[in-house]
Protein backbone atom coordinates (compact mmCIF):
# COMPACT_ATOMS: atom_id res chain seq x y z
CA UNK A 1 0.00 0.00 0.00
CA UNK A 2 2.85 2.39 0.82
CA UNK A 3 4.41 1.73 -2.60
CA UNK A 4 1.12 2.54 -4.30
CA UNK A 5 0.87 5.81 -2.35
CA UNK A 6 4.46 6.76 -3.29
CA UNK A 7 3.74 5.97 -6.94
CA UNK A 8 0.57 8.07 -6.91
CA UNK A 9 2.50 10.93 -5.30
CA UNK A 10 5.19 10.61 -7.99
CA UNK A 11 2.45 10.78 -10.63
CA UNK A 12 0.95 13.85 -8.95
CA UNK A 13 4.32 15.65 -8.68
CA UNK A 14 5.08 14.97 -12.33
CA UNK A 15 1.58 15.84 -13.55
CA UNK A 16 0.94 12.28 -14.74
CA UNK A 17 -2.57 10.85 -15.05
CA UNK A 18 -3.88 7.48 -16.18
CA UNK A 19 -7.24 7.94 -17.87
CA UNK A 20 -8.97 5.18 -19.82
CA UNK A 21 -5.75 3.16 -19.88
CA UNK A 22 -3.70 6.00 -21.37
CA UNK A 23 -0.82 7.68 -19.58
CA UNK A 24 -1.23 11.44 -19.88
CA UNK A 25 1.16 14.24 -18.94
CA UNK A 26 -0.37 17.67 -18.63
CA UNK A 27 -3.13 16.41 -20.94
CA UNK A 28 -0.63 15.13 -23.56
CA UNK A 29 -0.34 11.52 -24.67
CA UNK A 30 2.47 9.21 -23.61
CA UNK A 31 4.18 9.61 -26.96
CA UNK A 32 5.33 13.09 -25.91
CA UNK A 33 6.75 12.29 -22.47
CA UNK A 34 7.77 9.22 -20.49
CA UNK A 35 7.37 8.21 -16.85
CA UNK A 36 10.81 6.62 -16.74
CA UNK A 37 14.12 7.97 -17.99
CA UNK A 38 14.66 4.79 -20.04
CA UNK A 39 15.55 5.30 -23.69
CA UNK A 40 16.52 3.14 -26.65
CA UNK A 41 18.79 3.62 -29.64
CA UNK A 42 16.77 1.13 -31.68
CA UNK A 43 15.82 2.57 -35.06
CA UNK A 44 14.50 1.54 -38.44
CA UNK A 45 15.65 2.74 -41.83
CA UNK A 46 13.11 2.70 -44.60
CA UNK A 47 12.43 4.32 -47.94
CA UNK A 48 9.18 5.41 -46.29
CA UNK A 49 9.53 8.29 -43.82
CA UNK A 50 6.01 7.48 -42.62
CA UNK A 51 7.15 3.97 -41.66
CA UNK A 52 10.16 5.40 -39.80
CA UNK A 53 7.92 7.90 -37.97
CA UNK A 54 5.42 5.19 -37.01
CA UNK A 55 8.25 3.03 -35.70
CA UNK A 56 9.58 5.92 -33.59
CA UNK A 57 6.07 6.61 -32.29
CA UNK A 58 5.58 2.94 -31.33
CA UNK A 59 9.00 2.78 -29.68
CA UNK A 60 8.32 5.92 -27.66
CA UNK A 61 4.90 4.64 -26.68
CA UNK A 62 6.35 1.30 -25.51
CA UNK A 63 9.05 3.08 -23.49
CA UNK A 64 6.42 5.32 -21.91
CA UNK A 65 5.15 2.26 -20.03
CA UNK A 66 8.50 1.48 -18.40
CA UNK A 67 8.24 1.86 -14.62
CA UNK A 68 11.95 1.55 -13.78
CA UNK A 69 12.95 4.34 -11.44
CA UNK A 70 9.41 5.11 -10.29
CA UNK A 71 9.26 5.02 -6.46
CA UNK A 72 8.01 1.65 -5.19
CA UNK A 73 8.41 -0.06 -8.56
CA UNK A 74 10.83 -2.82 -9.45
CA UNK A 75 12.44 -2.56 -12.89
CA UNK A 76 9.42 -3.46 -15.05
CA UNK A 77 7.02 -2.21 -17.69
CA UNK A 78 3.26 -2.32 -18.09
CA UNK A 79 2.42 -5.62 -19.73
CA UNK A 80 -1.35 -5.55 -19.32
CA UNK A 81 -4.07 -2.97 -19.70
CA UNK A 82 -2.21 0.13 -18.42
CA UNK A 83 -5.21 1.25 -16.40
CA UNK A 84 -4.64 -1.76 -14.12
CA UNK A 85 -1.09 -0.61 -13.29
CA UNK A 86 0.14 -4.20 -13.41
CA UNK A 87 1.98 -6.61 -15.59
CA UNK A 88 0.45 -9.90 -16.60
CA UNK A 89 2.30 -13.19 -17.01
CA UNK A 90 0.92 -13.91 -20.49
CA UNK A 91 1.34 -10.37 -21.82
CA UNK A 92 4.89 -10.20 -20.44
CA UNK A 93 5.78 -13.44 -22.25
CA UNK A 94 4.53 -12.00 -25.53
CA UNK A 95 6.29 -8.64 -25.08
CA UNK A 96 9.64 -9.85 -23.73
CA UNK A 97 11.46 -10.16 -27.07
CA UNK A 98 10.40 -6.71 -28.23
CA UNK A 99 11.37 -5.35 -24.82
CA UNK A 100 14.81 -6.93 -25.26
CA UNK A 101 15.27 -5.08 -28.55
CA UNK A 102 14.35 -1.85 -26.73
CA UNK A 103 17.07 -2.55 -24.16
CA UNK A 104 14.76 -3.64 -21.35
CA UNK A 105 16.75 -6.72 -20.32
CA UNK A 106 16.86 -5.75 -16.63
CA UNK A 107 13.10 -5.28 -16.66
CA UNK A 108 12.55 -8.65 -18.35
CA UNK A 109 14.61 -10.67 -15.89
CA UNK A 110 13.18 -8.81 -12.89
CA UNK A 111 9.63 -9.50 -14.08
CA UNK A 112 10.39 -13.17 -14.71
CA UNK A 113 11.88 -13.52 -11.23
CA UNK A 114 8.64 -12.07 -9.84
CA UNK A 115 6.77 -14.80 -11.71
CA UNK A 116 9.12 -17.52 -10.44
CA UNK A 117 8.87 -16.35 -6.81
CA UNK A 118 5.10 -16.80 -6.76
CA UNK A 119 5.21 -20.43 -7.96
CA UNK A 120 5.16 -21.89 -4.44
CA UNK A 121 3.86 -25.19 -2.99
CA UNK A 122 0.75 -23.62 -1.40
CA UNK A 123 -0.31 -22.58 -4.93
CA UNK A 124 0.59 -25.95 -6.46
CA UNK A 125 3.57 -24.18 -8.06
CA UNK A 126 1.30 -22.08 -10.25
CA UNK A 127 2.58 -18.51 -10.53
CA UNK A 128 0.43 -15.45 -10.11
CA UNK A 129 -1.31 -14.09 -13.18
CA UNK A 130 -0.96 -10.33 -12.46
CA UNK A 131 1.77 -8.44 -10.58
CA UNK A 132 1.79 -4.93 -9.21
CA UNK A 133 4.71 -2.69 -10.15
CA UNK A 134 6.38 -3.68 -6.88
CA UNK A 135 6.69 -7.23 -8.24
CA UNK A 136 4.04 -8.69 -5.91
CA UNK A 137 1.70 -11.37 -7.22
CA UNK A 138 -1.96 -10.32 -7.16
CA UNK A 139 -4.02 -13.30 -8.26
CA UNK A 140 -3.57 -17.00 -8.92
CA UNK A 141 -5.42 -18.62 -11.80
CA UNK A 142 -5.02 -21.93 -13.57
CA UNK A 143 -2.80 -20.86 -16.46
CA UNK A 144 -1.16 -24.08 -17.58
CA UNK A 145 -0.09 -22.91 -21.08
CA UNK A 146 1.35 -19.67 -19.68
CA UNK A 147 3.46 -21.57 -17.16
CA UNK A 148 5.31 -23.38 -19.94
CA UNK A 149 5.40 -20.30 -22.15
CA UNK A 150 7.24 -18.53 -19.31
CA UNK A 151 9.97 -21.17 -19.44
CA UNK A 152 10.17 -20.84 -23.22
CA UNK A 153 10.31 -17.02 -22.97
CA UNK A 154 13.14 -17.34 -20.43
CA UNK A 155 15.09 -19.64 -22.72
CA UNK A 156 14.63 -17.26 -25.67
CA UNK A 157 15.87 -14.39 -23.50
CA UNK A 158 18.94 -16.44 -22.63
CA UNK A 159 19.60 -17.09 -26.32
CA UNK A 160 19.15 -13.44 -27.31
CA UNK A 161 20.99 -11.83 -24.38
CA UNK A 162 23.63 -14.43 -23.59
CA UNK A 163 22.91 -13.68 -19.91
CA UNK A 164 23.45 -16.98 -18.10
CA UNK A 165 21.26 -15.77 -15.20
CA UNK A 166 18.28 -16.76 -17.34
CA UNK A 167 19.23 -20.41 -16.89
CA UNK A 168 21.46 -20.39 -13.80
CA UNK A 169 19.79 -17.96 -11.38
CA UNK A 170 18.54 -20.08 -8.43
CA UNK A 171 15.04 -18.55 -8.51
CA UNK A 172 14.59 -19.04 -12.26
CA UNK A 173 16.25 -22.45 -12.32
CA UNK A 174 14.09 -23.62 -9.40
CA UNK A 175 10.97 -22.46 -11.21
CA UNK A 176 11.94 -24.38 -14.35
CA UNK A 177 12.69 -27.58 -12.44
CA UNK A 178 9.49 -27.46 -10.35
CA UNK A 179 7.28 -26.81 -13.38
CA UNK A 180 8.72 -29.64 -15.44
Amino acid sequence: MADELRRKEYYRQNDIQIIDGKILYSGKSAKTRKISRVSSNLSVRSSSSERENLFDWAKDLALSYVMTGVPGAVPCYAAANPIKETYCLRDFEHMALGAHFLGLDLENITMMKSVARTAVPQNDYEPSWHYDYGGNGLEITNTVPAIFEAIWASYKQYLWTGNADWINDPVLFGYTIRIQ
